[in-house]
């Protein structure tokens, strides 16, 4: 039986819960030795991905992309990550992402969920509503 990405991942993740933190090199070169003796090599972005997925759903970890017109400062970015924390309940790993396209506001983005307060987003529901009249 093939064993998938995800089961890969969970192994991993069991894996290195079970091993003391000093221990986790000789772990991770042990686990792609594992990998390259089964011609899973190519598959390894895959079992990352899984693994990353499966480690912050056990560990509750809410991965948030934030994208701004501008670079937000580190006090405006911890208070953001404060106020996400005490809505998800969960810790929060926040990714930054700048685009001038939005012309201002922002856009949160957590798995599918996605809360545009662009002007741009405004803008272009502002055009569907006057086209459609």
């Amino acid at each position: 039986m093939k064993n998938s990405a995800k089961q890969y991942a969970v192994a991993l993740y069991q894996a290195i819960n079970d091993t003391p933190a000093k221990d986790w090199s000789e772990l991770l070169k042990n686990f792609t030795e594992l990998l390259a003796h089964k011609h899973l090599l190519s598959q390894a972005p895959k079992i990352v991905a899984a693994f990353k997925k499966y480690f912050q759903q056990r560990e509750n970890i809410a991965e948030i992309t934030l994208t701004t017109a501008k670079p937000l400062g580190s006090a405006e970015l911890k208070k953001i990550t404060t106020d996400l924390i005490a809505t998800t309940k969960q810790q929060v790993e926040l990714i930054n992402l700048t685009d001038e396209q939005i012309i201002g506001g922002v856009k949160l983005q957590y798995q599918d969920l996605v809360i545009d307060g662009t002007l741009a987003g405004r803008l272009a529901d502002l055009k569907t509503k006057l086209i459609k009249y």
